[in-house]
Formats: C-alpha cells, structure tokens, sequence
C-alpha cells in the first residue's frame, strides 16, 4: 500500500471515529443559527447525529426537524417537519461543489415544496434568490407515513402525495418483489384533475441508480384511466421502465392536456 493510499485510508477511519464518538448535537444549535441566516426562515432541530456510512458516504440524521416556508409561499404551513429525516450523500461530490443525495429517507413527514414561474424554489436555504438549474442530485427516497406537495407555477400543476404503509403486504405479478408502499395521489395539471393511486416497494428511485423497483399503479382523469403493473427506474429524466401498460376512456380527445397533441374526437377505445 502506497503512502497516499495510507493517508487516506487513516483520514477515512479518523472520520469514522469522529462520526461515531462525537456528540453532533454540540453543533445543533450553531447550525440552526447559521442555516436560519442563510434561508432567511426559521429552521429546527430536536437531535442530530452523523453516522460514517461506507465508501465515505455518511448519513445525517435529524429528529424533530422543522423548516419555516419562503416569505412567498402560498401558505403559512411550514416547509417541511418530520419526525425523523436522514440524507446520505458523498463527501466527494461535496468537496467537488456538486452534491449528490444518494438517498433520503422520511418518517412521519410533511413536505410542501413549491417553485415559482420565474424559477424560485421554497427548498433553497442557501442563496434563496438563485433561479439557476439545481445543484443537489437526488437519487433516491425512502418516504414513511409522509404527505408531500409539489407545485410548480411556471408548469403549471399542483400534487400532492401521501405515503403508507401497505398491510398486508402484496406482490408483485410482474416482478415479484413486495410492494409495501401506498401512495394516494392527487392533483391539478394545466386545470386538469386528476388522481391516482401507487403500490410500489420502499425504495423510489430518481436518478443515475439503475435501480428498478416494483409499481402497480392507476390513474383516473375525467373518463379517462391509466393501469401499469410493473418496475420503474430513475424516474427523472429519462426513466427506465418494465411493465404492461393499459389506457381506455370515452374519446382520445380527452387526453389533452396530458399530452402535447390535441387528438380528436374518438369512439370509446
């Protein structure tokens, strides 16, 4: 082994160590102080702790956490609380400016994230202002017992998610793997309704991960209805899917807004 190789692997385990012995809930409140000044909004923290993770991925948990909503939002409800919420990510991508959440898990949480036509987001604490194409890559979620909403003016649609868990627990028919996850779906998309309900696995997966998990899912607008039974991968941009796909209603003219194409009037299909 090499002297840089040895360096390292000797920084690595004192991470370790520090991670492990060190009560981060010293720091909590110089943290809380620090990120409130930056987003301009009051953020809280009942415990906070780091575990070091492999491959120096470590994992910050925090309990009891509250985030105060942008000045602008259209509601005064906070931003976010959770009764627990972890983030695991690489330090690499830190050091390098381009952080990647490899994944997020929510216990017993609200989220309301919103993001204005000119591109403002309620989820940037620092730099609040910046409209620019994000910063953070997020791979992965795990949500528990957790409604999120997700607005987004400038594409105009309004939906909000509520996760449970799935008792009992199904299967699969495409896959076979267990679907333990409900996720009742609700929304508004270019003054369409519609709504929708999800059985999937624990994990969802968003980005660069190649991980396939298994969804039974419907959607109804209108007359319209949408069934798939399958397994889904990185849902952002350009996802990968495996599964059989079944849309029936009264007339294809209906599937406007949903798509670009405005088809025409149609029998029954």
């Amino acid at each position: 082994m090499g002297r840089k190789s040895k360096i390292l692997l000797g920084a690595a385990a004192a991470f370790a160590l520090l991670c492990v012995l060190f009560d981060w809930n010293w720091l909590r409140p110089a943290l809380e102080r620090y990120i409130s000044a930056e987003a301009g909004r009051k953020i809280r923290a009942d415990h906070l702790a780091v575990a070091p993770g492999f491959s120096l991925e470590p994992t910050v948990t925090v309990r009891g956490l509250s985030i105060q909503n942008a000045p602008w939002a259209d509601t005064k409800q906070p931003m976010a609380i959770a009764g627990e919420a972890s983030f695991t990510f690489t330090l690499r991508s830190v050091w390098e400016d381009l952080p990647v959440i490899s994944r997020i898990v929510l216990k017993d949480a609200q989220v309301d994230m919103q993001r204005t036509a000119d591109g403002l987001r309620n989820w940037r604490l620092k730099n609040p202002d910046y409209r620019g194409p994000a910063k953070i890559k997020l791979l992965s979620l795990e949500a528990y017992r957790t409604t999120l909403r997700f607005a987004d003016r400038g594409r105009d649609f309004d939906i909000r998610f509520a996760s449970s868990a799935l008792d009992p627990v199904a299967v699969s028919a495409q896959s076979g793997k267990p679907l333990t996850q409900k996720i009742d779906i609700k929304g508004v998309y270019r003054g369409a309704d519609f709504n929708a309900q999800a059985l999937t696995g624990d994990v969802l997966t968003f980005l660069e991960t190649q991980q396939y998990f298994p969804v039974r899912a419907h959607v109804i607008a209108g007359k319209t209805r949408l069934d798939f039974d399958g397994m889904a991968a990185d849902m952002f941009g350009q996802p990968l899917l495996d599964a059989k796909v079944r849309i029936a209603g009264s007339t294809l003219s209906q599937l406007h807004p949903f798509v670009e194409l405005r088809p025409a009037v149609s029998r029954p299909y």
